[in-house]
């Protein structure tokens, strides 16, 4: 069966406090209406990589991290954060994940590949949740 790769189109009813909020959320990100909701849209189903910004949550600017090849950060302050965060990743995926390996294997592979930041803000939402 081929896989119809057109965009989507969605229609929502929504209040006009909604509207209002997601378009003053959307102002503040520096986005359109559209590119915000599917950004919230999309960290709802688990993809929190789609939905950030060029700020950390105090603020202040998201620093520049230099990374080798494979996405490893070349501090070695970082580089051990980024292996703390990726192994628990791992690890609460092979505890808890009903996904079997070969799936969510790939799916280390693609935030690897991707977006290797993932694991450090994945890691500090999770210890936010826990507090």
């Amino acid at each position: 069966m081929p896989r119809d790769t057109r965009p989507a189109t969605v229609l929502l009813r929504m209040s006009p406090q909604l509207r209002e909020g997601l378009r003053a959320a959307s102002e503040i990100a520096g986005c359109s209406v559209n590119a915000f909701a599917v950004q919230v849209l999309a960290t709802a189903v688990g993809d929190p990589s789609r939905f950030r910004t060029d700020t950390a949550a105090d603020g202040s600017p998201l620093p520049d991290i230099k990374r080798d090849a494979l996405g490893f950060p070349l501090d070695g302050r970082e580089r051990m954060l980024h292996l703390a965060a990726r192994s628990g990743f791992i690890d609460a995926m092979e505890s808890q994940s009903e996904m079997p390996r070969s799936e969510w294997h790939k799916l280390v592979k693609k935030h690897d590949a991707e977006d290797p930041a993932f694991y450090v803000e994945w890691q500090r939402a999770r210890e936010r949740e826990r507090q």
